[in-house]
């Protein structure tokens, strides 16, 4: 789009390079040439670990509404390797996210066209546009005998300043993409996948191959969460049997939005030093409401009794996804990024997963977490995990105000010479639920006074007008009757029926 104008007119602009993806009449070629037989060269996988996909829930429909933003993890010899990054060294860094938006679907719903790009972060505005330079193009299609998705992607060259030369070429990168069957402490992402080259290691443009994971929301039937350090939550938390307790209901119920709440890392010589989030994954028997097609499996249920999810008891099992977000100036050691001890950056994100028991009458919470190590501000492989930390949060009693706050610690149970030891790290926390309801009620004899009038008015208002409607409707049974023009009841001029003529019958 060029501007008529001269260059001196106010309402002159430069050449605007527009880019646009066909979509009518496409052929999928590349992947009905390249999957006739399953994903090249990718990981062997068991079809029965991974969520089948309906008629009526397409792979097309789980990537509907916007892009994906997927933390790729790289290997541990990664950092150091100039042949990790998928795009080559040539953007000058090595992207930590992956984002696929979806650009067509094909009319039997198993084949789909993709827009791939590579970035440092996963925040992009709503009205953000792609960055061409860094992105692929891509075909997938579903492969329904191993329940994943294969794709065939291809760069974009000449894409650097003006569009006008931008085409396609070197269509030698894959990604296989799965959606697990059942979650745990080490694996809490509703979707897996990975990337690779098909070129040879001695060629240029090969890269090692690059895991990907994505941790949100999903609505597949099926997926199931499964209790795995249940052992250790019986040594680490002892339980009293709270069986004839009379706390009773004085507590948030496990499945209350109560158990979802912020928090804010307190240290008494600094004062906060970071804050986060915690957001129940599964709770006892039950799916918690943010998964609401997350199921137990039977495998989930301990034998021990101190540890068994049974509201009689008042006793659960609860899984929970905790996010951090520390000062790096202010970490501990063992807290550090595995290899890089600069803290060059500002902000460090720790993410642990965990899972333990809560007692319903005494409101406290233990659970045994699961850190994910990383190598400064990449990510490693999934394994590569501190699952020697314990978590303990106690919240207030139903009945309190909004000054008992929800309290907690998370600590290493590691020796303080091991490099992995951090210390405890305290913290408190408010329920985005239980906040919505109290703040309303804490308010200043002004605000009072405001809050009752500006209700005694919109009272008045809805008052007003219902009778007003309903004056109106005697009005015109009235008028009906007065005219013996239709014999009507109340329930035929609100619900009319066929045997009200029309006008025209009249």
């Amino acid at each position: 789009m060029d501007s008529l104008n001269s260059v001196d007119d106010p309402n002159y602009f430069e050449r605007i390079s527009l880019l646009m993806f066909p979509q009518v009449n496409y052929t999928y070629t590349m992947v009905s040439k390249q999957f006739s037989e399953g994903c090249s060269q990718g990981t062997n996988v068991q079809p029965e670990l991974y969520l089948r996909l309906s008629r009526t829930r397409t792979i097309c429909d789980m990537f509907l509404g916007g892009g994906n933003a997927f933390k790729l993890e790289y290997t541990g010899s990664c950092k150091s390797s100039k042949s990790c990054n998928p795009l080559g060294d040539s953007i000058g860094y090595l992207p930590s996210v992956m984002s696929l938006s979806i650009i067509q679907c094909s009319n039997d719903r198993l084949s789909l066209r993709f827009l791939i790009e590579f970035r440092t972060n996963s925040y992009r505005g709503y009205y953000g546009s792609p960055n061409i330079r860094t992105s692929l193009i891509g075909e997938g299609s579903w492969d329904e005998k191993k329940n994943r998705l294969c794709i065939v992607a291809c760069r974009i060259y000449d894409a650097s300043s003006s569009l006008e030369k931008s085409h396609v070429g070197d269509c030698t990168t894959r990604l296989s993409l799965r959606f697990p069957a059942i979650l745990s402490i080490r694996n809490t992402s509703t979707i897996v996948g990975e990337i690779w080259s098909v070129k040879p290691r001695n060629e240029s443009g090969f890269f090692d191959r690059v895991q990907f994971r994505y941790g949100g929301r999903i609505q597949l039937q099926g997926l199931k969460y499964e209790y795995m350090q249940m052992d250790k939550v019986k040594k680490s938390c002892p339980m009293k049997n709270t069986r004839n307790s009379t706390n009773r209901g004085q507590y948030p119920y496990g499945y209350s939005p109560d158990m979802r709440f912020r928090l804010w890392v307190i240290e008494r010589s600094k004062g906060i030093i970071g804050w986060g989030s915690l957001d129940p994954l599964a709770v006892g028997d039950q799916q918690y409401q943010r998964f609401p097609f997350l199921l137990l499996s039977s495998s989930s249920k301990p034998n021990n009794p101190a540890v068994e999810s049974d509201s009689n008891s008042g006793l659960l099992n609860i899984s929970y996804k905790i996010s951090i977000t520390l000062s790096s100036s202010k970490l501990d050691g063992g807290l550090n990024p595995v290899n890089d001890s600069s803290n060059e950056s500002l902000r460090t994100n720790i993410r642990i997963s965990a899972e333990g028991v809560y007692d319903i009458a005494t409101g406290s919470l233990c659970m045994v977490g699961c850190r994910h190590l990383r190598s400064g501000d990449k990510s490693f492989s999934s394994d590569s995990m501190d699952c020697e930390i314990l978590v303990k949060i106690s919240f207030p009693p139903l009945s309190s105000d909004m000054r008992n706050k929800i309290k907690g610690s998370i600590q290493s149970m590691r020796e303080k010479t091991d490099p992995l030891f951090f210390k405890p790290l305290q913290f408190s926390g408010r329920s985005d639920y239980r906040s919505q309801i109290m703040e309303p009620i804490v308010m200043t004899d002004f605000e009072t006074r405001s809050f009752w009038r500006t209700n005694f008015d919109l009272i008045m208002a809805q008052i007003t007008f219902q009778l007003l409607g309903t004056l109106l409707l005697f009005c015109q049974l009235y008028s009906f009757r007065y005219n013996n023009t239709v014999q009507t009841t109340l329930q035929q001029s609100i619900f009319p029926s066929e045997e009200i003529p029309l006008i025209g019958d009249r």
